[in-house]
């Protein structure tokens, strides 16, 4: 498959390989996890906005909105 002297495209196939392996290898232990609950209440379980899927007036409000008034806007 490989050459001695590998070319571009090889080595880049290479490199994109090794790193979707890391990275699958790292966060595999994360699908045994539960989801953590912290504030998730006010902002996704139980908003009506975002349970109402993606729209135009859901996208606005999510930038304009300061509902549960934390760092982030």
């Amino acid at each position: 498959m490989f050459t001695a002297n590998p070319t571009r495209k090889q080595l880049s196939a290479v490199i994109c390989l090794t790193l979707v392996l890391v990275t699958a290898a790292l966060y595999w232990p994360m699908l045994h996890h539960r989801f953590i609950n912290v504030d998730d209440e006010q902002y996704i379980t139980n908003n009506p906005q975002v349970k109402a899927g993606l729209t135009w007036p859901g996208i606005v409000w999510a930038f304009e909105n300061t509902e549960a008034a934390n760092w982030h806007r």
